[in-house]
């Protein structure tokens, strides 16, 4: 079974709001003025935080696995392209180094389980609602659809992070990500505030994993 002594360092700050708070809306699919299609940085884990959207934003988890294939209870091929990113061990997060209005992408899972929860941030890392992730599981043998989802805010966001329904929120595949940018700078994060969020996110979250 693989060990997870790297979520509790992860802002993992999503909990069980289901639906678009007031905060966040719904976006169609749209191309914003910056995008990551994981292409420059195929099949490549990722340790520590990696500059994503031309240097806009990161992109972390326990490990941040970055290939053209992954294989579990089905198989997920990239959505266009040879690339797509997805996390191994927890959630994904990206950090912005400039506020966004907008985020979008498309989505799937292997795990077993559908779905998932994005959860947004403003600049003082107060939430700012969290929203139902589709992202259709194949089944077993099949090979995964991909699944677009949008949302914008009309107060900038910070930082986002994206979780699977499976155990520790892993597993959650995403391409040809889209941002639009908002005006205001956003300050560091507080290391107390990511630390103690993790520590809910992985105190919720069932520890078994999915029958295959």
């Amino acid at each position: 079974m693989r060990q997870h002594t790297g979520c509790l360092s992860l802002l993992v700050l999503c909990v069980a709001t289901a639906g678009a708070s007031a905060d966040i809306a719904r976006l169609g699919v749209f191309y914003g003025d910056a995008s990551e299609g994981f292409e420059s940085m195929a099949d490549t884990n990722l340790f520590t935080p990696g500059a994503v959207f031309g240097g806009l934003a990161t992109i972390e988890a326990p490990i941040v696995n970055i290939t053209g294939s992954w294989s579990l209870t089905g198989e997920v091929l990239p959505h266009s392209g040879g690339s797509f990113a997805g996390g191994i061990g927890g959630p994904v997060r990206y950090e912005f180094t400039q506020p966004i209005s907008a985020f979008g992408g498309y989505f799937s899972v292997a795990s077993g389980i559908a779905d998932g929860v994005a959860s947004f941030y403003d600049a003082s890392r107060a939430l700012l609602g969290s929203d139902i992730i589709t992202a259709p599981d194949p089944g077993p043998g099949a090979i995964a659809q991909w699944r677009w989802n949008g949302w914008q805010s009309d107060t900038p966001i910070a930082a986002i992070v994206l979780a699977s329904n499976a155990p520790w929120g892993e597993h959650l595949m995403q391409d040809d990500m889209q941002v639009r940018t908002a005006s205001r700078t956003i300050p560091s994060p507080s290391s107390a505030s990511i630390a103690a969020a993790a520590a809910l996110f992985v105190l919720t979250r069932p520890r078994g994993r999915p029958a295959t």
